[in-house]
């Protein structure tokens, strides 16, 4: 993580604060590359020496980090990121509720189901779902990613602001040195062609423009453009992965790289053991070959020839072989995979140890964990999001002629963050459960996000909206009207539930 220690960034204080950035940036950079190799398959045992018959080194990677990866953003990411109404203003009372109803009209949180509804189909427009990945990507690899949030100059457009995924090697954030950390400058650069880095920077009142050679003691050019920067918020903003109170961020897999080098030496270590197996030692023993018939065993490689003193002396010919314990390895083998699986928090693939219902096999191996660990990760990336919608509001307050949805009035407080996985999962308690709690009352948009049934809770609440409503009035005025027609006491369960009592399910009787 990056500081520094002046309270603004200004023209006369920034070459300073950049050049700092940079010393240290440029080391984050080197980890991150090794990082990067890592998981795609550049790992040490690739380098591995071996005195002796060095002639057979197989040297085997068995990609595990990739698979940590891959099932990372797999399970939390798979599924786009949306967001949802946080809640009615109407709701609130005391003191907080008199002073918000000063700022806001008394049916103003009407209108906050249409205008969040309006902002995620901006970002619907600019593929946000598919640039939440390869953010993803970035900071379970490395640790960190970088998203840039400009205004939209295309008319054309619906989306007021544009969104793209910074190469986290070519972007920093530098941080204010305090207790509460807050963003100062946030930084994205490439190289040109003349062999110089052209910077971005911007800070929460200007933009500026800086060059800077390449190298790790150089500084930053003396002459920069400035521009006002007139949004107040900085565009450029980091996400962090297990980011600790020291600041250190990590890859998904980098608590477990020493036991995935111990698992590829080993497997290494099997293929030699095959390989030395086929080419084993011919021993000679009281034989002698002259030059031309050691030429045709393997150009004289691979061989040992001994002799025994005394008389009554014996010829033998034969293989020197030595192979090691399979089953003993493949335990070694086991334990280490199980390691890696319980200290990065991925399910043991193939390994049964619970019952066959869905329930059971979503709560064994390691699934649950895995739960646990996504929900973790959700809040580190939630405290990230906030600061983009602050950008996203702040463009859209500014560009008020092209804002028909009036999403700038929003609050940062009014819009929910809502993370989707495995939706269709046990779909039918789920919708047996939304039923009943919209038959007893609960707010449509509420009842969606408990249930968890739809990636993109807003909009299913808004389309449904006008029907749920009626339903909900037949059975406020006891007339207990069902989408079938019917007055039975279970006629309204549009599934039927999977509880091992049935008669007694608190389902029964649903809407």
């Amino acid at each position: 993580m990056l500081f520094t220690d002046v309270d603004v960034i200004t023209p006369q204080n920034i070459l300073p604060v950049l050049n700092k950035a940079f010393c240290e940036h440029e080391w984050n950079v080197l980890e991150e590359i090794y990082l990067f190799d890592y998981v795609a398959g550049e790992q040490p045992i690739l380098n591995r020496k071996k005195e002796i018959r060095e002639d057979i080194n197989e040297r085997v990677v068995i990609n595990v980090a990739s698979r940590i990866k891959a099932f990372k953003l797999g399970y939390e990411f798979s599924n786009p990121i949306t967001y949802v109404q946080a809640g009615e203003i109407q709701a609130l009372k005391g003191k907080l509720a008199k002073i918000l109803s000063k700022i806001f009209k008394k049916d103003e949180s009407i209108k906050d189901d249409y205008r969040i509804t309006a902002l995620n189909e901006m970002l619907r427009e600019q593929s946000k779902s598919s640039k939440d990945m390869l953010l993803a990507d970035s900071f379970k690899t490395c640790g960190l990613g970088y998203r840039l949030i400009l205004p939209n100059d295309n008319e054309e457009e619906l989306s007021l602001f544009k969104i793209t995924t910074l190469n986290p090697m070519r972007a920093f954030v530098v941080y204010k040195n305090d207790a509460f950390r807050e963003p100062m400058l946030g930084v994205s650069y490439a190289i040109t062609d003349n062999g110089t880095y052209k910077i971005g920077a911007w800070s929460k009142k200007n933009y500026f423009e800086i060059t800077r050679p390449i190298g790790m003691n150089a500084a930053c050019n003396e002459g920069f453009t400035v521009k006002p920067w007139t949004y107040g918020e900085i565009p450029v903003i980091e996400y962090a992965n297990e980011r600790n109170i020291l600041g250190n961020s990590f890859g998904c897999f980098e608590s477990v790289m020493p036991i995935l080098d111990e698992l590829n030496t080993v497997n290494s270590d099997r293929a030699n053991d095959i390989a030395q197996f086929v080419q084993a030692l011919l021993w000679f023993h009281n034989c002698e070959l002259d030059d031309g018939q050691k030429q045709q065993l393997v150009d004289g490689n691979g061989l040992i020839i001994t002799k025994s003193s005394g008389d009554g002396r014996d010829a033998k010919i034969t293989y020197l072989t030595q192979t090691l314990n399979q089953s003993e390895i493949q335990s070694y083998v086991d334990y280490l995979k199980q390691e890696t699986q319980e200290i990065s928090g991925v399910p043991m693939f193939g390994i049964s140890t619970g019952g066959s219902t869905g329930t059971a096999t979503s709560m064994s191996n390691g699934y649950s964990e895995a739960d646990s660990r996504a929900q973790t990760s959700e809040q580190e990336f939630e405290q990230s999001e906030r600061r983009a919608i602050k950008v996203m509001l702040a463009i859209a307050r500014h560009d008020k002629d092209r804002d028909d949805a009036d999403i700038g009035s929003l609050r940062v407080s009014d819009v929910g963050i809502k993370f989707t996985r495995n939706k269709t999962y046990n779909l039918t308690d789920k919708v047996n459960a939304w039923a009943t709690l919209l038959k007893n009352g609960a707010d449509p948009l509420r009842a969606t996000e408990i249930a968890s049934f739809t990636t993109d809770t807003q909009q299913f609440a808004v389309d449904s909206m006008e029907m749920i409503k009626e339903i909900q009035k037949s059975y406020a005025k006891g007339t207990g009207t069902t989408s079938v027609g019917s007055e039975e006491p279970d006629a309204g369960k549009i599934m039927q539930d999977n509880s091992d009592q049935n008669k007694n399910s608190p389902l029964s009787g649903q809407l």
